[in-house]
Formats: structure tokens, C-alpha cells, sequence
């Protein structure tokens, strides 16, 4: 009887706890292991292959947000050419960001 008491206490706390590691873990997105073609074709010549910089900025580490991030890619900055959405699409971009900022 003290055996079933204590499993019907311990049990629901289990449970809860099961719960909350997986509620967390689904939240935690997975880094894009790499930086995709359009940068590697595109920028890496100037902002280094892995965004460590050269002629251009460093882009590793970056503070920029997403949407700066973008605007600065499509609109261009000094030297820096634009790129539009069908040489460097929002997808990559996006992956790009997070593999560079961490985010």
C-alpha cells in the first residue's frame, strides 16, 4: 500500500518534468551548419569565408538585426553592391544570420 501511495505522488511529478524538458528543448533551434552558396559566391570575397572580414567587415558576431541585416544586403552600402531576392534569397539570408550571429 505505501509502495502504490508513493508512485501515485511521484508519478504526476515525473510527468511535469518530462513536460517541461521537452517544452524547452522544442524552443531551442538547431544552428545552420553552414553559410549558404549565395554567400559563398557573393561575399565571402570580401567579408572572408567564414565572415571573419577582409576588404569588407567582419559579419561573424554581428550585432545587426535580421531586418538591418537584409536591408543592408538588398539596398548595398559603400562599396558593398545590392543583391535582390532572386540572386540572394530571404531563405538564405536567413540562415545566413543566424550561422553568423548565433541567433
Amino acid at each position: 500500500m505505501k509502495i502504490t501511495r508513493a508512485m501515485a505522488l511521484v508519478s504526476p511529478l515525473m510527468f511535469a518534468l518530462a513536460a517541461c524538458s521537452t517544452k524547452q528543448a522544442s524552443h531551442t533551434a538547431a544552428a545552420p551548419a553552414a553559410l549558404s552558396v549565395s554567400f559563398n559566391g557573393a561575399c565571402a570575397g570580401c567579408h572572408g569565408d567564414s565572415g571573419e572580414g577582409g576588404l569588407g567587415p567582419a559579419l561573424a558576431g554581428s550585432k545587426l538585426s535580421l531586418a538591418d541585416f537584409t536591408a543592408t544586403v538588398r539596398a548595398g552600402s559603400g562599396p558593398m553592391p545590392a543583391f535582390g531576392a532572386a540572386d540572394y534569397s530571404d531563405a538564405q539570408l536567413s540562415n545566413d544570420y543566424a550561422f553568423l550571429t548565433g541567433k
